[in-house]
């Protein structure tokens, strides 16, 4: 029994002086970095900290819950999910203009298709709406993952125009999410 005991011994502090050396010599060093951020100190009056140059998001907020092309038919649909978080009354409208954009260069996009949603909260200040419209241009077959990204205007009222009520990001991958291709060639 007193073998067995010892053997075990051992082993526990062979297994120990083992994981010790690898702890000390082999495993990858991690750097940790303590650093002072001070407080910013905003320019000069006129101009504004471009960190901080973004206004806040408005009333009105959305949020793609689906995005699907087909190339056969070179028709679109996207799924969204608006909000109007004011007591204020809601637009009359809203237009989307809906872009593709790839990871590589998320700065830069290429709209495809626009929908306007005419009285979208007749029902109440959350809906979701099915957006359907035709594609303009066709992607480009090399680029293997594409995102679906939205820019939303809002319809002043009857012949008023529109005017921007959502942030628009300079980043489209921002709020983008995976669009579904259907190409001809696979069923």
């Amino acid at each position: 029994m007193r073998k067995h005991i010892y053997g075990f011994a051992l082993f526990v502090f062979i297994v120990a002086c083992g994981a010790t050396a690898y702890t000390l010599f082999l495993s990858p060093t991690v750097e940790i970095k303590t650093s002072y951020c001070p407080k910013r100190i905003p320019l000069a009056v006129g101009n504004p900290d471009p960190i901080q140059e973004s206004p806040r998001p408005g009333p009105l907020a959305y949020k793609i819950k689906s995005f699907y092309i087909d190339d056969e038919t070179d028709g679109a649909t996207v799924e969204v999910q608006l909000d109007w978080n004011s007591s204020e009354k809601p637009p009359a409208g809203v237009r989307f203009d809906f872009g593709l954009t790839t990871p590589g260069e998320p700065f830069s996009g290429r709209t495809v298709g626009s929908y306007y949603a005419d009285k979208p909260f007749e029902k109440g200040r959350s809906v979701t709406k099915i957006c359907r419209f035709k594609t303009s241009g066709d992607p480009d077959p090399s680029v293997t993952n594409y995102y679906g990204y939205a820019e939303v205007t809002e319809a002043a009222g009857m012949g008023d125009g529109f005017k921007k009520t959502v942030l628009v990001e300079k980043n489209r991958m921002a709020g983008a999410i995976p669009v579904l291709m259907g190409h001809p060639n696979k069923k």
